[in-house]
């Protein structure tokens, strides 16, 4: 299993937050949910909200998914 830090690296990498304080907002909260489920020994489970079967999926949604995995 991956450390913390290396997690969040990997899910903050290539992201556009808009501005210095959304990022470190978004940064806080994510290390705090890593931090609880790395602890708790139990991975975090997202919701991502497209259907893998549907006809609309294109390119676009491999963005998402790469880095859910």
């Amino acid at each position: 299993m991956r450390t913390v830090d290396d997690q969040l690296a990997i899910l903050m990498r290539g992201v556009d937050f808009g501005d210095d304080q959304m990022r470190h907002n978004m940064e806080m909260e994510l290390r705090e949910r890593l931090d609880e489920h790395h602890h708790g020994g139990q991975p975090l489970r997202v919701y991502c909200g497209s259907d893998p079967t549907a006809p609309d999926l294109h390119l676009g949604h491999t963005v998402t998914m790469r880095k859910l995995a």
